[in-house]
């Protein structure tokens, strides 16, 4: 009888389970771009919105425009009119705050967005203005669905489980996967983009500005976020905006997969292709004087008719276009090198042809349009020519870059040190399926297991990969790049970049190696010097110690996870950079509005952030600098050097590991506290539910023994 009852509760269950899968499977997404009120985003609105339709993802996309009354009067009607816009409020001077911070626009975009139109689409891609879209986002493919939202990983958010997490979601129980981020965490380590179930991101919205505030304005926070631009007390992190979003997931109960390989920064080497390019950075092209950065372009507009100023290099560019990039059959490299070298120029081949498209619709027909948008069309058609042919001769991206795979994965390194085996195990950690089905796994296990020959144990292998993960490619490769935006021509940065790619190919070919040979291989490499593996035993482990010293700053056998922030992939690197970017452009902003006339006279008369105070955002803030790092290890050395502290919590009972630096943590005692509150709570329930019965029923009782005489203090009615 009871199984009888319990058959529809079940049948409900599986019929809600199925819904869901049918909701991914079939799911229509709607892709917003949040942006400001100036000419600097109208361009890029124009860019992403025309590679939108270009990478063929489904559904309609909208621009949410966050602007001021008075920002919204000065723009332009054809700037008004020029994609489908929704206008919400501007908090980039927050009205309650006092701050100047334009990442508060974000989450308020999308709780203005979502509360005022109705929504058809059953999922929102959030993704910024300065990306180029190059492949399509579906629920289906990045695994997306109710309560499991997809995005970019950054692994250094180390706020997500520390005493900063205790600090602002203590109530969420930590999760025991390592999906995005370390098992024990209470938020994703997450940003870049997101794809989420349109419900659980109007959840989300009001969790997400109400923890940006928060975190911005948080005392500790500065040294608790990994933000390596906040080094001194006081500094509010740019990332707060991050932590806000990463909070306010986990406190509506929403979690990530992350796509590890969707998001690039053009001018790193690149891994696969990628589903978009963040032109966030300067970067160079390789082999050429060619280089671009975004921060060139605040006064550039996109909306003039010829006559335009393009110039020679981007640089120069004021109107109409960007200066033309090389062709893309200039290039003389091969393989995963050419694969690199046109994504460094598909931005700016992208941009022109999107600018064109709406010059051919509204401008009248001249010498000059005709003339250099017929040039950025065939560019555009010979770069796409150039990249199929490309596309069929790289291997299959599904592939394990390293004959050890098969024994890290093995050794359970796919979720101790996803970064690095995510990214070079793709086959052996099964994150995506071969050209060849299941036959090309097969003969992959056996290729590997051939050249691995049994040399490596299972200890051996653990071992390497924690050694790639601190010191691999993906950390070097962030170091060639810094090394070439940072100058020194672009012949011989590329020079550099080639060498050490090829050096650093050589690092990973040799089971016999141990961790310290390898990284005192990759750390040469990066330099562009040999190693020679001579008297590795003890040379190699003199170099590990130092690379594992320069990347953690602190020492002692539980500094593994602040040395691995020492060899962050590129897209995690180029966030960094990209942050310190942002910030010093709101300082400038602020400076050139305090100023007024002075700073337009400075720029040639100009309006907002003209071409001089771009030079200066370049010159002051554009990469990490040696003084930058030095303090942040610095940091790292003074907070990690023993292990720093795991805390976990349960709805239940509360548990605590009390190690390292923070066992004397004052969190706790704001926990205990918590506990105690708790416990008193459950107290007096207890007392009101069985106490007072009991006590009214042997008051009763003992009124038989009382004397039967009227109280001096009952006036006729209960006393009870």
């Amino acid at each position: 009888m009871a199984a009888r009852s319990a058959l529809p509760l079940v049948c409900g269950l599986l019929l809600a389970l199925a819904g869901v899968e049918l909701v991914a499977a079939n799911a229509s997404i709607h892709t917003v771009i949040t942006t400001e009120c100036s000419p600097y985003f109208s361009w890029q609105t124009l860019g992403m919105f025309f590679s939108h339709k270009r990478a063929g993802q489904p559904g309609p996309i909208t621009r949410i425009m966050c602007c001021t009354p008075e920002e919204f009067k000065r723009l332009p009607e054809a700037d008004r009119d020029l994609v489908p816009t929704h206008v919400a409020p501007s908090f980039t001077h927050h009205p309650r705050l006092a701050d100047v911070y334009s990442a508060y626009n974000k989450p308020l975009a999308i709780i203005d967005w979502m509360a005022k139109n109705d929504i058809k689409e059953d999922y929102v891609l959030v993704i910024d203005a300065d990306m180029i879209m190059r492949m399509p986002f579906t629920a289906e493919t990045v695994g997306a669905k109710p309560g499991l939202a997809c995005a970019a990983y950054f692994g250094y958010m180390k706020g997500v489980k520390n005493a900063l997490a205790m600090k602002h979601v203590p109530y969420v129980a930590p999760r025991n996967d390592t999906k995005a981020g370390p098992r024990g965490r209470r938020g994703d380590q997450v940003g870049g983009f997101t794809l989420m179930y349109k419900e659980d991101l109007r959840r989300v919205g009001p969790h997400w500005l109400k923890f940006t505030e928060a975190v911005r304005f948080d005392s500790d926070a500065w040294e608790l976020s990994g933000d390596a631009y906040s080094t001194h007390k006081g500094d509010r992190p740019w990332i707060s905006e991050m932590y806000g979003y990463s909070y306010g997931c986990a406190t509506a109960d929403v979690w990530h997969t992350v796509h590890h390989t969707a998001m690039l920064y053009p001018g790193y080497e690149v891994a696969e292709p990628p589903h978009v390019l963040h032109y966030g950075l300067l970067w160079n092209v390789p082999g050429t004087d060619y280089s671009f950065d975004k921060h060139w372009h605040f006064q550039f507009d996109p909306l003039v008719c010829p006559p335009w100023q393009i110039g020679t290099n981007p640089r120069e560019s004021r109107s109409g276009l960007f200066a033309h990039p090389p062709h893309p059959r200039s290039f003389k490299t091969q393989g995963a090198e050419l694969l690199r070298d046109l994504m460094s120029i598909e931005v700016p081949v992208t941009l022109n042809a999107a600018f064109c498209e709406r010059h051919r619709r509204v401008c009248p027909p001249s010498d000059e349009l005709d003339r250099e948008c017929s040039k950025a069309e065939q560019m555009l058609r010979d770069f796409d020519e150039a990249y199929k042919e490309l596309e069929q001769q790289l291997p299959d991206p599904c592939r394990d870059t390293d004959v050890r795979c098969p024994q890290w994965a093995k050794a359970g390194e796919c979720e101790k040190n996803q970064g690095f085996m995510f990214d070079s195990c793709m086959l052996s950690c099964n994150r995506c399926v071969p050209r060849g089905g299941l036959a090309a796994i097969g003969e992959a296990a056996g290729a590997g297991a051939a050249a691995q020959g049994g040399a490596t144990t299972g200890g051996e292998a653990k071992v390497n990969a924690v050694a790639g993960k601190k010191g691999g490619r993906k950390g070097e490769l962030a170091t060639d790049s810094l090394a070439r935006l940072r100058g020194g021509g672009a012949e011989h940065d590329a020079a550099v970049a080639v060498a050490a790619a090829k050096l650093r190919r050589k690092c990973t070919g040799h089971p016999d190696w141990t961790m310290d040979q390898v990284k005192e291989c990759l750390r040469l490499a990066a330099r562009g010097e040999v190693y020679g593996g001579g008297d590795a035993a003890t040379d190699g482990a003199a170099g590990g110690q130092q690379h594992a010293g320069a990347g953690a700053g602190g020492g002692g056998e539980g500094g593994d996870a602040e040395k691995a922030h020492g060899a962050e992939g590129g897209s995690e690197r180029g966030q960094r950079q990209e942050q310190q970017l942002h910030e010093d452009e709101e300082v400038l902003r602020a400076q050139l509005e305090a100023d007024g006339a002075a700073a337009a006279a400075a720029d040639g008369g100009t309006d907002g952030i003209g071409q001089a105070a771009a030079d200066a955002l370049l010159d002051e803030g554009r990469l990490l600098g040696e003084k930058v790092l030095d303090a942040d290890r610095q940091q790292r050395g003074k907070r990690g050097g023993s292990g720093g502290a795991e805390l976990a919590a349960t709805r239940g009972t509360v548990k605590r590991l009390r190690l390292g630096d923070e066992a004397d943590d004052p969190s706790l005692g704001l926990s205990r506290l918590g506990l105690a509150g708790v416990l008193m709570w459950v107290g007096a329930l207890v007392g009101a539910f069985f106490l007072l019965p009991w006590a009214k029923r042997a008051g009763r009782a003992s009124r038989a023994f009382m004397p039967t005489g009227a109280s001096p203090y009952r006036k006729g009615g209960r006393d009870d």
